[in-house]
């Protein structure tokens, strides 16, 4: 299986996030793209983010007219701050055998 991690805050999500991630998963044939929106992203402790059960709930009705298109939790479900290498290790152990992609946009 060919996965892809569209890592972000997704505060909110918007079309140009869908978007990225459609072209993506046709550029590079992945099965899968799942948005991984971050818990506690440690560059914006300063800033005001939306709740995580807010932006999931967000996340999984944009989404939810693609079928190949899903949301993970890794991030959410981890107390702290949220560092992508942990999100990673985890990742690898869930999909063993898959090759994994990592998305993330500029911003």
């Amino acid at each position: 299986m060919k996965l892809g991690f569209f890592c972000g805050t997704f505060d909110p999500v918007h079309t140009g996030h869908l978007r990225v991630a459609l072209h993506i998963c046709e550029e590079f044939q992945l099965d899968q793209v799942f948005f991984l929106p971050a818990g506690m992203p440690p560059n914006k402790t300063s800033k005001q983010i939306t709740e995580s059960k807010l932006r999931l709930a967000m996340l999984t009705s944009a989404v939810s007219s693609w079928p190949f298109l899903g949301v993970s939790t890794i991030e959410t479900e981890r107390p702290g701050l949220s560092f992508m290498i942990d999100s990673v290790k985890i990742m690898k152990a869930q999909y063993p055998g898959s090759d994994l992609y990592l998305l993330m946009g500029d911003d």
